[in-house]
């Protein structure tokens, strides 16, 4: 966002520009640092009023629309993102609204490839990193709202982790707790047949709890999955593969999986023999009721 210094310096310009020629397409820079300003009304004003001059004005369309957005109107957001996409074409700024739209809609497929889409334009990887994780955890509130309705029992409209299951795995889950914390996390996972060791560390390295056999040696575990994180997070591995969630990874007398969430990464050790599928379950599960994950 602008200082608020030189977003009053610009509204101030275009007002002055807008009172010397009302017919001048300057609205939208105008509407637009309203916007940035934090006054959606009068940018909602000022935009409707230079649109009714100009509606063929590609820019006062897409501010539009990112009012529109702000204002939690999202089909009308949409709207007016297509009026400056069938003016102006396709721009990596309207991809990303678009993006930004669907994630708001809950619309996961349509943005799911809205990013690939986005992605396969070289833009900055850091970008479509935000935009996915703003979609994984949309879709991960999404799920929690679906635990949380009356009569689900702890299950997603599809069954969930426990569907396959015994009665009695479901029961076990629909009487835990909607969120657990990390150490309750750390515990559930440090039960899981197969698992050796759990490292919890930071994004740089710094370990923050572990548990298992192989703790002594959990720095050196923490900074080998930061080191794995990041040879997966080449922009060449972006456009391919998306923002990798899961790294596996088996060593000779070990299976490594490395998962990175919003705040930290997990590495665990396992067994060889370690079944996959149900760790998977298991995980997905822990992570979608971890607090601040």
């Amino acid at each position: 966002m602008m200082e608020s210094a030189s977003l009053a310096d610009r509204i101030e310009k275009c007002e002055r520009i807008l009172k010397e020629n009302s017919n001048s397409q300057v609205f939208a820079a105008l509407a637009d640092a309203y916007r940035s300003k934090g006054d959606l009304d009068q940018a909602f004003r000022v935009c409707r009023q230079g649109l009714r001059l100009h509606p063929e004005y590609g820019p006062g369309h897409l501010v539009m629309a990112k009012i529109n957005f702000e204002r939690k109107m999202f089909d009308w957001a949409e709207q007016e993102l297509d009026e400056a996409v069938s003016v102006d074409g396709e721009t990596r700024a309207t991809q990303q609204l678009r993006v930004e739209i669907y994630i708001a809609k809950s619309n996961y497929v349509e943005a799911e490839n809205a990013i690939k889409k986005l992605r396969a334009t070289g833009v900055n990887p850091i970008m479509i990193q935000e935009l996915q994780q703003r979609l994984e955890r949309q879709k991960k509130e999404a799920r929690r709202r679906r635990v949380d309705q009356p009569g689900n029992n702890g299950q997603s409209p599809a069954g969930g982790f426990g569907s396959s299951g015994s009665a009695s795995r479901t029961a076990v889950v629909s009487a835990e707790p909607q969120t657990i914390t990390l150490n309750q996390a750390l515990d559930r996972l440090s039960q899981v047949a197969g698992v050796r060791c759990i490292v919890c560390a930071n994004h740089d390295g710094t370990v923050i709890d572990s548990r298992g056999r192989c703790v002594p040696d959990c720095v050196e575990i923490a900074a080998f999955g930061v080191e794995m994180s990041r040879n997966a997070e080449t922009e060449a591995a972006y456009m391919c593969l998306g923002d990798p969630q899961q790294i596996w990874i088996e060593s000779q007398d070990a299976m490594i999986l490395i998962v990175k969430l919003n705040r930290y990464g997990l590495v665990l050790m396992c067994d060889k023999e370690v079944n996959s599928g149900s760790m998977r379950l298991t995980l997905d599960e822990i992570v979608d009721r971890l607090l601040d994950s």
